[in-house]
């Protein structure tokens, strides 16, 4: 059994900080500025676009992770003989 996963030269959760910066810059304010405003506090908008940074960071971090699970799970996967699944 080989896993293989596809290896893209640029994945979207990496482009998502330069697509909300290049948005900010495009609205006439500087790189990576508050897009949506204060909110109301305690919501999960009162911290602007900071949310959807960190969520864009922990699934790259996520992605990363998992393609070295499945490297360390290729390199190390050692097939069980026929008399061992029999018993």
């Amino acid at each position: 059994m080989v896993l293989t996963f596809p290896r893209a030269r640029f994945r979207a959760e990496s482009l998502v900080p330069y697509v909300v910066g290049l948005a900010a810059l495009a609205s006439g304010t500087a790189f990576l500025t508050n897009l949506f405003g204060y909110g109301k506090t305690g919501t999960l908008l009162s911290g602007g676009s900071i949310a959807l940074l960190n969520w864009a960071s922990a699934i790259a971090v996520t992605v990363a992770m998992v393609i070295l699970f499945a490297e360390f799970l290729e390199t190390y996967y050692v097939p069980l003989e026929r008399e061992d699944v029999a018993s």
